[in-house]
């Protein structure tokens, strides 16, 4: 495919889906993430997009994880519905716990809803130090090679690091989730082990998603649904509960 149809092709999904992810277009595309994050600069220097980590936005889209623009509808944001599920989160959460916090944006905002527990927190997701406000709990980044695209760090150092610990609770974002398949997806081969690693050694696993990413498929396969004790999903505020075979759907007032 030439650079121009790429191009069209990107600016038609931003119309649709407002967010674009670079290995999500390669994939589809089957070009390669460097092509595909070419194209994604050049639209953005041409003032077609904004470009954001790990991908590009439709122009004057609201995507960043840390401000929400005067006047927007706090309630409509990408950044309120990652707070509501770091909110809900949160409350499961008590005093002397330790908590093992995957990657992704949504847990950017998970600080402020524990900064005055007494928590330990293990993490190799860097956003969640980016910004952070005077806190009690005690936080240890997990060392290894970091990954600009996904702001975390990964390897072979990250995970002997992570085998230190046992966590009372692991906090796990996904890519996607399917039920029918009874799966869920990473973006990347690189952030899948430590996904797996935590699952394998918390007592409590939470999978904490929105609703964008129901029946969505990943790259690469990391988990089972019934490997997560709980499972939060933002749809005005509920909480989704599996059970065994079952599912259950709970309002969260």
């Amino acid at each position: 495919m030439l650079g121009l149809e790429r191009k069209n092709y990107i600016l038609s999904e931003l119309d649709l889906k407002k967010i674009l992810k670079i290995n999500e277009v390669a994939q589809v595309l089957k070009a390669s993430p460097s092509t595909i994050r070419r194209d994604f600069e050049e639209l953005a220097n041409e003032g077609l997009a904004d470009k954001i980590r790990g991908g590009i936005a439709k122009k004057n889209y609201e995507t960043d994880v840390f401000r929400l623009e005067k006047g927007q509808s706090p309630k409509d944001s990408t950044a309120e519905i990652k707070r509501r599920l770091c909110h809900m989160v949160a409350q499961e959460i008590q005093d002397g716990q330790c908590v093992f916090v995957d990657g992704g944006t949504t847990f950017a905002y998970l600080m402020e809803f524990v900064q005055e527990k007494k928590i330990k927190i293990i993490t190799h997701n860097t956003l969640l130090i980016e910004k952070l406000p005077p806190v009690k709990p005690e936080i240890i980044l997990l060392g290894g090679n970091f990954s600009q695209e996904f702001c975390v760090n990964t390897g072979q150092i990250t995970l002997e690091d992570m085998k230190r610990f046992q966590f009372d609770y692991a906090l796990i974002g996904c890519e996607g989730m399917s039920l029918e398949e009874n799966a869920t997806y990473a973006a990347d081969i690189h952030i899948v082990a430590p996904k797996q690693l935590a699952i394998e050694r918390a007592a409590t696993r939470f999978l904490i998603l929105d609703e964008t990413k129901i029946n969505k498929r990943g790259f690469m396969k990391f988990a089972t649904l019934d490997q997560f004790d709980k499972i939060f999903i933002d749809n005005g505020t509920q909480i989704k509960r599996i059970h065994a075979d079952v599912v259950e759907f709970k309002g969260n007032d």
